[in-house]
């Protein structure tokens, strides 16, 4: 009986511990309502760090993107950053650009200020914004970026790149 009660001991640790998992190598679940964010609402293609690049500086400052026409003006959307050490954040605006509504985690950039190297835009006359990380990521980070529409109080889902600083 004692190892009886010793393993339904042992199996409901386990349970409990899978049920703490997320499945998202241990990084917390982004705020929300538990509704899912979806994808961006216009074809939206990261930049800058580019896609699944490796070595990417620990004190990269922001996300570049390019959206194939301008975001509205009353958007509140961000990027929900989720680094592989578990922290988590969500990108701001820049400072002295254009806000794009209150909460707008997106400021438009020229195209020559997008650092190098990045990628193109894969779509005719992009629109380009940047999108600035809070917090410094550090080294020998996995880094996954979600969609977020803070406006919608939802749960970031949809991975719209990852890269790995050196």
């Amino acid at each position: 009986m004692k190892r009886s009660i010793g393993f339904i001991g042992a199996l409901a640790a386990a349970v409990a511990l899978a049920a703490c998992n997320n499945g998202n190598n241990n990084n917390p679940i982004p705020p929300g309502g538990g509704t899912n964010c979806g994808s961006p609402p216009y074809n939206m293609e990261v930049l800058y760090p580019k896609p699944n690049s490796g070595k990417v500086a620990p004190n990269v400052g922001g996300v570049v993107v390019a959206f194939n026409k301008a975001i509205p003006a009353n958007n509140q959307y961000d990027l929900w950053v989720n680094q592989s050490n578990g922290n988590a954040q969500f990108t701001s605006n820049a400072s002295g650009g254009p806000v794009y509504g209150p909460g707008s985690g997106f400021t438009t950039i020229a195209y020559s200020k997008i650092p190098i190297p990045h990628a193109k835009a894969t779509f005719p006359n992009p629109q380009y914004y940047v999108t600035l990380f809070s917090n410094p990521i550090g080294p020998a980070q996995a880094v996954n970026l979600y969609w977020n529409d803070a406006g919608l109080a939802c749960t970031p889902n949809v991975i719209v790149s990852s890269f790995t600083t050196k």
